[in-house]
């Protein structure tokens, strides 16, 4: 009997293509129906385009959805060997890295100690050489996921290295929060994620958090690094950190006030990841917590509020409390319409989320190839 191989999906794709098969990648389970509305062309166009993705190997069927009175629609999901990116994740004092396909899943991490955080950038090509293992992979990105900055126990490594004075870290690679990773590997599980306001939580190092909005604008909050009484919690310490980086020539905050919005929606229209515009020590109480979250989500209004830490895994906080705490402290409009999930977040989290970020910006890039 002949074996019939699998086709391995094309390095190189259209713009065109390139943007189906991104949408796909944000959107697993999106129907054809669906692609041709998020992209602005007939169902024909695109159903010709995905039914060609899927026999190239870039994209595969996956059931169907609910009958809305017609024939059923089938699911698409990008193949996973459509390309793989690494993944490294940096916390309490080592390195995880992984190699992540384009479903999301990521191979099991080799785990390297850090005692000189200054020199991960020497390790990392080893590390991918290693990860790679000779297979053949498309792998087409790399990307480093950190605390949203330093802690006052780990004072080396954040994303916003001037807090603490941690040291600033030349990767040569994307880096991303532990709340944006978090984030991009839960709208995988949950599409909808994209569609309404989302506010991610990350408690786990240095804690952070990152908004988007249904149009793609993201802006990261970085969160740990001034302890305060109870009032850190209210809307108006957090508009005088708003406040102090509208005042910064180079923030993009500062850019939208500029042009006439008021600060809050200006935070939500932010599209930079550098701005920080809140600080605080959470500490590790239930009450804190609550409160802490039940600030954000009071100020931010979100649709999907997404906490993920180590503190669930470990049984320090439990979950339901926490979102029942959370619930109480928000105004009934706010809960009312509020999807709410805590999870137990972790570096498999933080690493699949980096993988699929990577994986993102080829896409993005072979789309702007036009």
């Amino acid at each position: 009997m002949q074996t019939v191989r699998k086709k391995r999906p094309p390095r190189l794709l259209s713009p065109f293509d390139a943007r189906l098969v991104r949408i796909v990648l944000q959107r697993p389970g999106v129907v054809r129906a669906e692609l041709a509305a998020q992209m602005g062309v007939s169902q024909a166009r695109a159903a010709g385009a995905a039914r060609d993705l899927v026999r190239a190997g870039a994209l595969r069927e996956c059931g169907q959805a609910p009958s809305k009175g017609g024939r059923p629609a089938t699911r698409l999901l990008a193949a996973p060997s459509l390309a793989y990116a690494y993944a490294h994740s940096v916390s309490n004092g080592s390195l995880r890295s992984s190699i992540v396909d384009a479903a999301g899943c990521a191979s099991k991490p080799l785990t390297t100690a850090l005692s000189d955080p200054k020199n991960i950038g020497r390790h990392l090509d080893e590390i991918e050489t290693l990860l790679a293992g000779g297979n053949g992979f498309n792998v087409v990105g790399s990307t480093v996921v950190l605390p949203g900055s330093p802690g006052p126990d780990n004072r080396t490594i954040g994303k916003a290295p001037w807090l603490h004075g941690a040291v600033t870290l030349e990767l040569e690679r994307p880096m991303l929060t532990n709340a944006e990773a978090l984030l991009r590997a839960e709208s995988t599980r949950e599409p909808d994620l994209l569609d309404h306001l989302a506010l991610a939580i990350d408690l786990n190092d240095g804690a952070s958090a990152v908004v988007r909005t249904p149009e793609g604008a993201s802006v990261l909050l970085n969160l740990m690094g001034t302890p305060g009484p109870e009032h850190v919690y209210m809307r108006r310490s957090f508009a005088k950190f708003v406040k102090e980086n509208a005042a910064r020539p180079d923030s993009s905050i500062a850019i939208h006030v500029r042009q006439g919005a008021p600060e809050v929606e200006a935070l939500r229209l932010s599209e930079s990841e550098g701005d920080v515009v809140a600080c605080t020590l959470v500490d590790e109480t239930s009450d804190s917590v609550a409160k802490y979250i039940g600030w954000l989500a009071r100020m931010i209004r979100p649709v999907h509020l997404v906490v993920g830490s180590w503190l669930f895994a470990a049984g320090i906080l439990d979950p339901n409390d926490i979102s029942r705490r959370v619930r109480r402290l928000c105004p009934p409009g706010v809960v009312q319409r509020l999807a709410f999930r805590c999870i137990e977040g972790d570096e498999g989290s933080h690493l699949a989320g980096g993988g699929l970020c990577a994986i993102e910006r080829w896409l993005q890039q072979m789309e702007s190839d036009a």
